[in-house]
């Protein structure tokens, strides 16, 4: 997620709850008449009147389209992003380019840290982190996983992407999720 993409939905946040909590201080308002003298009938005849004239169901379609786009930027703008697939090396020039696959060293350190270590599910990825490419592997450790293990296999697998990419333009990380919980068998019952 983008900077400018937090701080409009923070805003949005914002808003929101500021409009719910003064629609919610009005009504208990309303209703205990602590600080204004509101009227104790609701009057909807100009609701009425707006909602019978020629242009309403114009404005109305038009605002659920601009909602709806709304809506769905919001929704665009929140899926995950495929970090990059390709890396150009620094020893590029004139005579020709040098690309690395990410995909197939995230991958490759997938297989890796499952030799290494006792992890199942293990997933290579790429991702950008402040503007870094990041070979990203995350897996589930086995419930009876050594600890001193893990950190090896996570320290050796770190250590193979800054022997490959020895001028730091690629970064790497591993995150071992917890193991699944596991299932209890139904039982059941004969009668």
């Amino acid at each position: 997620m983008t900077r400018r993409l937090r701080v409009v939905d923070r805003l949005g946040t914002v808003v929101l709850g500021l409009v719910l909590l003064g629609a919610g201080l009005l009504a208990l308002d309303w209703r205990y008449e602590v600080v204004l003298d509101l009227p104790r009938a609701v009057s909807t005849d100009a609701a009425d009147d707006l909602v019978g004239t020629s242009w309403w169901p114009w404005a109305f379609a038009g605002g659920t389209v601009v909602l709806g786009l709304v809506g769905l930027w919001w929704l665009l703008a929140h899926l995950a992003r495929p970090g990059p697939s390709s890396h150009r090396l620094r020893g590029s020039g004139g005579a020709g380019s040098l690309d690395a696959d990410l995909r197939s060293v995230a991958d490759g350190c997938a297989k890796r840290l499952e030799q290494l270590a006792p992890v199942v599910d293990a997933r290579g990825r790429t991702t950008v982190v402040r503007r870094l490419p990041v070979v990203e592997v995350r897996a589930r450790i086995d419930p009876y996983a050594d600890p001193a293990e893990l950190t090896a296999a996570a320290a050796a697998v770190t250590a193979d992407v800054e022997a490959a990419f020895p001028d730091g333009d690629v970064g790497c990380r591993v995150l071992l999720d917890a193991p699944r919980p596991a299932r209890r068998a139904r039982r059941s019952r004969v009668r």
